[in-house]
C-alpha cells in the first residue's frame, strides 16, 4: 500500500510542475547527515554533533542547523568541513539538470533539496560500508562507535567542553573538538578493554541495510540517530588499516562485527600493503574501480559502488539497493545509470532518500 500510494505521488507531481528543477540554497544537516552516507553522527535537541577522520586526526563538530544557516559555522569557515559538506559543488545546477530529465526525479530533487554528497575519508567510508551489510543504522552506528574506542585514537570530552588542552588540529595524536574552525584536544583516555589492551590502535602518530522499522534487510537502509546521555563521551579517529590488519578476529566480533570481521581484516590487509591504491580508484573507468573493490573478500557491488560514491566522491558511482532497484523497475524500465548521466550517483541519493521515506 505505501508503495502504491508513493507511486501516485510521484506521478502526480507532489512537488509542482515537473521539470521546473529544484533550487537549493544551502545545505541542510538532517536531510545530508541521515540519508544513509555516514554513520558518525548524533542528534540532540536539534544540534547536529558529527565525527570524521581516521588514526590520530579525528574531528569533532557540533552545530544546528540555524547557526549553519546564519553564515558563520564551523562549515563555512573550516576548511576541512567546508570540503567534507561539500558546500562549494554547485549543486543547484546538478539537480536543475536531473529535475528536467523526469516527474519522479523532480519530485525527489524536491523532497529533500539540502542533501549533498559527504567527502569522508575513503579508508573509513569503504570499512564502514563493509561494516554496513545486512544491518541497520542503529546498530551499524554502534558497532563503528565501539570500533573507534577500542581501536582508534581518543580523547574525553565532557558535554560542552574538553577534559583537556586545547591543541592545533595538526597536532601530533590529537582529536580535535571543533566546536570553532581551530578547536582541539589532545588526551590520554580510558576506553574498553580488548584482549587486555586499551584503544590497541591508539598512536601519536553492501549499504547500510535495515527497513524504516529497524529491522534487517540485505540492500536497505534507513536513518537514525543513538541517544545522547549528555555523559563524558570518547571523540575516536576512525581506525586505522594498519591496526585493523593486526588485530584479532575474535576482537573484531567482541564489538559486534560478527561474520563481518574477517571481511574487514581482508580489506583493511588490502589497503594497508597498497594493494588498494584510493587514487587510482579516484581516476580509473568506474567499472574496473568496482572490479578493483569487489576483488576484496566480503566486498560486493553495492559496498563498492557506496566507498567509492562516499569516501572518493566519484559522482557516477551507482550504489544499487532494494529501493534503488524498485525504482528502477517501476519508473525507468529498461534503463541503468547511465541515464542520469555524470551525476548518476547524486540522482540516485534524491530517489533513495525520497522513496524510502515517502513510502512509508
Amino acid at each position: 500500500m505505501a508503495w502504491k500510494i508513493w507511486r501516485v505521488f510521484a506521478r502526480g507531481g507532489i512537488c509542482g510542475a515537473p521539470g521546473r528543477g529544484c533550487m537549493i540554497a544551502k545545505m541542510n544537516l538532517e536531510q545530508t547527515l541521515t540519508s544513509g552516507q555516514c554513520f558518525r553522527f548524533e542528534e540532540k535537541d536539534g544540534v547536529w554533533t558529527v565525527r570524521a577522520g581516521v588514526g590520530s586526526f579525528c574531528r569533532s563538530l557540533s552545530l544546528s542547523q540555524k547557526e549553519f544557516d546564519f553564515g558563520r559555522s564551523p562549515i563555512q569557515l573550516d576548511p576541512f568541513w567546508r570540503r567534507y559538506f561539500d558546500i562549494d559543488f554547485d549543486y543547484e545546477a546538478v539537480k536543475r539538470d536531473l529535475s528536467s530529465l523526469d516527474p519522479t526525479l523532480a519530485c525527489a530533487c524536491a523532497y529533500a533539496p539540502g542533501i549533498t554528497i559527504l567527502n569522508q575519508d575513503p579508508w573509513e567510508a569503504l570499512c564502514s560500508f563493509v561494516v554496513s551489510q545486512n544491518n541497520n543504522i542503529k546498530r551499524i552506528k554502534g558497532i563503528i562507535s565501539r570500533m573507534c574506542v577500542a581501536f582508534g585514537s581518543s580523547a574525553d570530552v565532557e558535554a560542552g567542553s574538553a577534559t583537556c588542552r586545547v591543541a592545533k588540529p595538526e597536532a601530533s595524536g590529537i582529536c580535535a573538538d571543533d566546536g570553532n574552525p581551530s578547536g582541539g584536544v589532545d588526551a590520554q583516555a580510558s576506553g574498553p578493554q580488548v584482549s587486555g589492551l586499551r584503544n590497541p590502535g591508539s598512536s601519536s602518530s553492501e549499504l547500510s541495510m535495515g527497513d524504516a522499522t529497524g529491522k534487517s534487510e540485505t540492500g536497505n537502509r534507513e536513518s537514525g540517530a543513538d541517544n545522547v546521555s549528555g555523559k563524558a563521551s570518547p571523540v575516536c579517529g576512525f581506525p586505522t588499516p594498519d591496526t585493523l590488519a593486526g588485530a584479532l578476529e575474535s576482537d573484531l566480533r567482541a564489538v559486534g562485527l560478527g561474520f563481518r570481521a574477517p571481511y574487514i581484516i581482508a580489506t583493511a590487509e588490502s589497503v594497508a600493503m597498497g594493494r588498494i591504491d584510493f587514487e587510482e580508484l579516484r581516476t580509473a573507468p568506474l567499472s574496473d574501480a568496482v572490479k578493483i573493490l569487489t576483488g576484496i573478500k566480503g566486498i560486493g557491488p553495492k559496498v563498492a559502488s557506496c566507498a567509492l560514491l562516499f569516501g572518493l566522491h566519484r559522482l557516477d558511482a551507482f550504489p544499487m539497493d532494494v529501493w534503488i532497484r524498485r525504482v528502477m523497475e517501476e519508473y525507468y524500465p529498461g534503463k541503468d545509470s547511465s541515464f542520469f548521466g555524470p551525476y548518476a550517483g547524486i540522482a540516485q541519493q534524491f530517489l533513495f532518500h525520497y522513496i524510502r521515506n515517502v513510502s512509508e
